[in-house]
């Protein structure tokens, strides 16, 4: 962990391909039970009518179910599973940015802080996911 959160910062030349989908695959199980479990529960507090936040997280959990496939398979070509994961969690931001927008007069400032921090964080990740495969590639 700390050596992605160093390659971060580095531009991401040094992170682990392999690192990368665990972070991922953690990161997308504390997602779904953040999203299915405790913004479900506390729905006065975040404003997030519970049905959408179903659908936010499944999304996820198909996430972790390809990460933790991605790191069972891959051996030394883990960097070419970076791909599909980055670009997969680029589309779940706008799928959630599309959920907050068509519920953003129910949403307290709870759900606003909650989904710009996790906005940032996966854009981040996905960020670093796709430079990474980019180099790795030999692009």
């Amino acid at each position: 962990m700390e050596r992605v959160v160093a390659a971060g910062f580095s531009g991401g030349s040094s992170a682990s391909p392999r690192a990368l989908l665990a972070v991922d695959c953690a990161g997308a199980l504390l997602s779904a039970v953040l999203l299915g479990v405790v913004l479900m529960r506390l729905e006065r507090v975040f404003g997030m009518p519970a049905d959408a936040l179903v659908v936010l997280a499944a999304i996820p959990v198909v996430f972790a179910v390809y990460d933790a496939v991605a790191l069972a398979a891959a051996r030394g070509d883990a960097h070419r599973w970076l791909l599909p994961i980055g670009l997969a969690n680029l589309g779940y931001c706008l799928v959630s940015v599309v959920y907050v927008l068509a519920h953003a007069e129910r949403l307290r400032v709870a759900g606003w802080v909650y989904f710009v921090l996790e906005l940032v964080v996966v854009v981040s990740l996905a960020g670093l996911q796709l430079r990474v495969w980019w180099r790795r590639s030999g692009r």
